[in-house]
């Protein structure tokens, strides 16, 4: 029985098409790869940019993060916030201590 010409053509190409097939898919791997990581930095670094956690109205209660936009807090509609104010630059221990209050850490005796 005779392989028509074609076929054996084709066969004969196949240990050359197979390796190129190879590191054709590779390639699209790897670029996809550094483009997904890419666009991860990108995202990241947007999402750096939310203001929320250095507010002044940000009351770290995960109930209520913003009592004055409470649907935008901590996402990316928050970015350009109208009613962003600074926080102070101490720490809330420090202005429970200067409150007069005590932290609520556990104390051995």
């Amino acid at each position: 029985m005779m392989t028509p010409p074609f076929f054996s053509w084709l066969i004969s190409a196949i240990p050359l098409i197979v390796p190129i097939v190879i590191w054709a898919l590779l390639l699209v791997f790897f670029l996809s790869l550094l483009f997904a990581l890419d666009d991860g930095v990108k995202r990241l670094r947007r999402l750096h940019q939310i203001p929320c956690d250095r507010c002044l109205y940000n009351t770290g209660n995960p109930y209520l993060r913003c009592p004055v936009n409470p649907l935008s807090a901590f996402s990316e509609d928050a970015i350009h916030c109208r009613d962003f104010e600074p926080a102070p630059a101490c720490p809330r221990r420090q202005l429970a201590k200067s409150q007069g209050r005590k932290p609520r850490f556990l104390t051995l005796r």
